[in-house]
């Protein structure tokens, strides 16, 4: 998806953030138990993840004086159903159009962890309706700790 040439079919990495909250690292991670690791996925998590996960992509584009309006293309890690409705909610936009990459690779072969925002990120750069532009890349991960990633197509 990301090149290190100026290729402009190919976007550029702008920026980069990530946040975590130390009051929930015990929502999420990895739990080693019975021999092997567990995965450690917590039931508030649709009520944590969205606004932090929110807060920040809105911090990320301020920092570029850009808006919700100027992202061309979204590539939201699919954490469920109700972490991508809730993240809709926090940002104002309507989910089920702007996340469609999200839920389509969440149809198709649900959430596979960390490797899902690839995923998403290389469907919506397939996707011929893209705006290109800019492109938003947002994940969560263990610790309740959210990054995302701000791109842009045409070189920086």
């Amino acid at each position: 998806l990301v090149e290190p040439s100026i290729d402009p079919q190919y976007p550029a990495v702008i920026d980069f953030a990530s946040a975590w909250d130390p009051r929930y690292l015990h929502v999420t991670g990895y739990r080693w138990g019975a021999g092997r690791v567990k995965v450690v996925l917590g039931k508030d998590l649709p009520e944590i993840i969205p606004p932090l996960m929110g807060g920040l992509i809105r911090d990320l584009l301020g920092k570029h004086e850009l808006t919700l309006e100027d992202i061309g293309s979204w590539a939201i890690h699919n954490g469920g159903v109700s972490v991508l409705d809730k993240l809709a909610q926090q940002l104002g936009v309507d989910g089920r159009q702007v996340f469609r990459h999200s839920w389509d690779v969440l149809r198709d072969v649900g959430n596979c962890s960390s490797a899902t925002v690839g995923m998403v990120a290389k469907r919506a750069h397939a996707d011929p309706t893209n705006g290109r532009g800019y492109l938003v890349a947002a994940s969560a991960g263990a610790g309740c700790e959210v990054s995302a990633a701000l791109l842009k197509y045409g070189g920086a």
